[in-house]
C-alpha cells in the first residue's frame, strides 16, 4: 500500500496539470476500497473524489456536453421570458427579445454551479458524518433543481432587462 501511495503521489510532480487530478482520483479509489472498515478514510476519499470530479472529470464531461447544456439553459430562460407575453426568438443557445439578444455560452450554464453545489454538499456532509443517508440523495436532487432554477432566473433577468443593465 505504501508503494502504491508513493506512486500515486508522484503524479502531483508530473508536468501535465491533469496528472494530479488523475492521481487524486486513484488515491481516493484506493482509500475507499482498501479500507472498507475505516469510515473516516472512506469519507475523506469521497471528498477527494468529489474535488477531482468538479475540477477534472466534470470539465471533461462538460466539454462533451457543453452545447446541449447551453441549449437547455437557453430554453429554460426563454420559457420564463414567454411568461411576460413578449415576443421571444430562440435558436439553440441564442435568445432574442424586442430590445436585445443574448447568447448562452459555457460559462453561463448551470453545469458549473451544479458541480460546485454538489462538491460543497459532499464536503459538508462528510465533515459532519461519515455515513450516507437516504435523505442525502433527496437533498442533492433539491440542490440541483434549485441551482438550475436560480441560473434560469439569472438568464431570464439578463434577457428581459434593458441592454447593459445586467451585464454579468
Amino acid at each position: 500500500f505504501v508503494f502504491l501511495l508513493g506512486l500515486i503521489s508522484l503524479t502531483a510532480l508530473l508536468p501535465q496539470d491533469n496528472a494530479a487530478w488523475l492521481g487524486l482520483s486513484a488515491l481516493a479509489a484506493c482509500l475507499f476500497y482498501l479500507f472498507p472498515q475505516d469510515r473516516a478514510l472512506r469519507a475523506a476519499a469521497l471528498v477527494m473524489l468529489a474535488l477531482a470530479i468538479q475540477l477534472f472529470w466534470g470539465r471533461l464531461l462538460f466539454e462533451a456536453l457543453a452545447f446541449p447544456i447551453e441549449v437547455i439553459d437557453a430554453r429554460l430562460a426563454a420559457g420564463l421570458l414567454s411568461l411576460l407575453h413578449q415576443p421571444v426568438f430562440l435558436a439553440d443557445n441564442f435568445i432574442a427579445t424586442a430590445s436585445h439578444q443574448i447568447v448562452i455560452y459555457e460559462a453561463c450554464t448551470s453545469f458549473h454551479n451544479i458541480s460546485l453545489a454538489l462538491l460543497a454538499f459532499v464536503a459538508i456532509t462528510k465533515f459532519f458524518r461519515t455515513e450516507w443517508r437516504r435523505s442525502d440523495l433527496t437533498t442533492a436532487l433539491i440542490l440541483v433543481i434549485v441551482t438550475v432554477a436560480m441560473n434560469s432566473l439569472r438568464l431570464f433577468l439578463m434577457a428581459a432587462s434593458a441592454p447593459g443593465m445586467l451585464d454579468f
